[in-house]
């Protein structure tokens, strides 16, 4: 398996301090020696973000939907495998060489036909064994039955045939006996009925070849190499008698004309069959009930495309997350509580699930993630390309709204002025340019505008969900305030939370709307300005972490 990777990853709905902290501390990570780094996004970014990404042409954060562990994650993709029409010999060997006590068999277009157990094999061969009489009738270990093809017991037995009187690739039920009797003995007992089915494995005793040449029987094996008259083998072909000739003793060649048979005569067709995009946390207790080891893994037409072992699911994730801009898992990528969280960067409130090892957490309290990772860059003595600092100073400037948040602190000015000498760009005109990409109301739908920067929220009492929206004005607000506010009666409806808000932000008049869907009851509890059943003005609030959610919170305690 190859080794975890590392994914600096945002919140789910990312905006632009979340994508570019992620990039920016990717990017330290990497210069300072770490191995299998990815900077990573829970989301598409938004239009304004895009912007930002190109203007400083850095290409934007992996969009990463989910980190669940999957099958495709942890399975083996080059396992050990036996193809139909290969013998129970072969498979016999690759057992033993691969150690599993059941590998896979495909045809020879990699389509999964079933799969061959040790202990299968083994418990039907000695099954049938105990049934068979004393005159060796039927199969299994110690029966005389075998049903092979000449071609199959030639390779078994690395013979060379000699005389060939039948379709050497047709299956067929033989009976094996081995002429280790007087010839009378064995006319009498032996080619005594219909010999069309008989195999009889025989030394270098040419009166015996003869006799079982004369009765035309179907297959006469010669043992030790044993030479055959030239006239008997133009006799055998006319009489419809197959001779093969293998180096192996009598003793040693009926061992092996048992396991001459095809392998998928005693294959197991009904077997659980996995996918690669199947999670392990929905199939891992399944797994670990069946007595099976092993099992195949095949996409959709069916092809294998390797195998899963209990011992795997079990193994270490393919991911460790570094959360960057929250802290929260119901924030986080979806997956996230399912593989390791080793470190976290973040200003808001802590909420963090408790782990299972100890993590480096950095969380502070400044304006913008992005500002924390400005200060890592100059703790470990390192600058940011200009790249990466017009990327950190995009973070800093659209989060803080260029210092004007109550969010803001001396540290993220610092963080602007330093990140403004190395990318020689003013952070007024980035900010300026970055919120005249355009209105995210009036270009995304409704569902977009809610969903693209909404954080879920979960009090004593309660969950509830809060977005945001930054707008120079309100007018395409109320252009599609309806649409949006069915948006936010669905989240309440659907995900079943109790309250759902869209704070609408002015960053030019620097005053903010609050559009609400939810239960009467809470939204009583709110005390700000009244404009509409649905609908308040807060003057001067402008961050929904530092005013907005405080304020929330007090009013519903009174709930």
């Amino acid at each position: 398996m190859k080794d975890p990777r590392t994914l600096i990853i945002g919140h789910r709905n990312p905006d632009t301090d979340s994508c570019a902290a992620a990039v920016g501390y990717a990017a330290l990570k990497i210069e300072l020696g770490h191995k299998n780094i990815i900077a990573a996004s829970a989301g598409f970014a938004n239009a304004r973000t895009e912007y930002l990404f190109n203007k400083f042409n850095t290409p934007l954060p992996e969009v990463v939907e989910d980190v669940f562990p999957r099958v495709e994650c942890v399975m083996d993709t080059s396992p050990t495998v036996i193809y139909k029409g290969q013998t129970l010999l072969d498979a016999m060997e690759y057992l033993k060489e691969s150690r599993m006590s059941r590998i896979p068999i495909t045809d020879e277009d990699g389509i999964f036909v079933g799969m061959v157990s040790l202990f299968d094999l083994a418990g039907r061969m000695f099954q049938k064994a105990r049934s068979a009489g004393h005159d060796g009738e039927g199969d299994g270990v110690v029966g005389r039955g075998v049903r092979t093809s000449l071609a199959l017991a030639a390779k078994t037995l690395n013979g060379r045939i000699t005389s060939l009187a039948c379709d050497e690739h047709e299956m067929m039920d033989h009976n094996v006996y081995v002429g280790a009797m007087s010839i009378e003995c064995l006319e009498e007992d032996v080619l005594c009925g219909d010999n069309s089915g008989l195999v009889v494995v025989v030394g270098d005793r040419f009166n015996m070849q003869q006799v079982l040449v004369e009765n035309k029987i179907r297959l006469m094996v010669v043992t030790g190499n044993a030479s055959v008259d030239l006239d008997l083998i133009r006799k055998a072909k006319e009489n419809g008698t197959s001779i093969l000739q293998t180096p192996f003793d009598s003793a040693s060649t009926v061992r092996r004309l048992k396991f001459s048979q095809p392998v998928e005569s005693m294959m197991q067709e009904v077997v659980t069959v996995f996918r690669p995009a199947d999670k392990i946390s929905d199939i891992s207790r399944g797994v670990l009930l069946k007595l099976a080891e092993s099992f195949p893994v095949c996409d959709e037409d069916n092809r294998l495309v390797g195998t899963l072992t209990k011992a795997r699911i079990d193994s270490e994730p393919p991911v460790n997350l570094i959360l960057v801009d929250h802290n929260e898992l119901d924030q986080a990528v979806h997956g996230a509580t399912e593989v390791p969280v080793i470190e976290i960067m973040d200003h808001h409130r802590i909420g963090i699930t408790p782990t299972d090892k100890p993590i480096v957490v950095t969380n502070d309290v400044v304006g913008s993630t992005s500002t924390l990772v400005t200060e890592q860059f100059r703790r470990f003595g390192l600058e940011p390309t200009p790249e990466i600092a017009g990327i950190l100073m995009g973070g800093v400037a659209t989060d803080t709204l260029l210092l004007r948040s109550p969010t803001a602190t001396e540290r993220d000015k610092v963080a602007i002025e330093y990140l403004e000498k190395l990318s020689g760009v003013s952070a007024r005109t980035l900010l300026d340019e970055i919120f005249n990409v355009g209105s995210v109301i009036a270009s995304e739908s409704a569902y977009d505008v809610v969903h693209q920067d909404k954080k879920n929220y979960k009090t004593d009492q309660f969950p509830f969900s809060v977005s945001q929206v930054e707008e120079a004005g309100f007018e395409n607000f109320y252009n599609e305030q309806d649409k949006i506010f069915e948006e936010l009666s669905a989240i309440v409806e659907k995900e079943g939370a109790d309250f759902a808000a869209l704070l609408i932000t002015d960053v030019i008049l620097e005053n903010s709307l609050l559009l609400v869907a939810g239960k009467r009851k809470i939204k009583n509890s709110l005390t700000f300005t009244v404009l509409t059943d649905q609908l308040y003005e807060l003057p001067g609030i402008l961050s929904r972490k530092k005013q907005l959610l405080p304020s929330l919170l007090k009013a519903f305690e009174k709930v």
